[in-house]
């Protein structure tokens, strides 16, 4: 899947915009991607860190990694926005 597919499932899928990013990275409480250390990550922002939820070697394994943890952590545009994620570890 390519970035455009990428954002055309999150939309089709209703995923609140605001708990993700695709095009830059680092806001807080958002979802994203990146290159890091010869591979990929899935990170989530939070207190200005970005905790890393996965790495993969390729952009387009991290790429499915990024819609099934976005899917899993993101409420959609009618949900509870305020809610953790149900595998959200304080």
């Amino acid at each position: 899947m390519d970035q455009s597919e990428l954002k055309q499932r999150l939309i089709e899928l209703d995923i609140e915009p605001r708990c993700y990013e695709l095009d830059s990275g680092g806001r807080e409480g958002t979802y994203g991607f990146g290159e890091a250390g010869g591979g990929w990550i899935v990170y989530y922002v939070e207190r200005g860190q970005k905790n890393v939820l996965a790495r993969s070697l390729t952009v387009e394994d991290i790429r499915a990694k990024f819609l099934e943890i976005v899917i899993k952590g993101c409420p959609d545009r009618s949900g509870d926005w305020d809610q953790r994620p149900s595998w959200w570890i304080e």
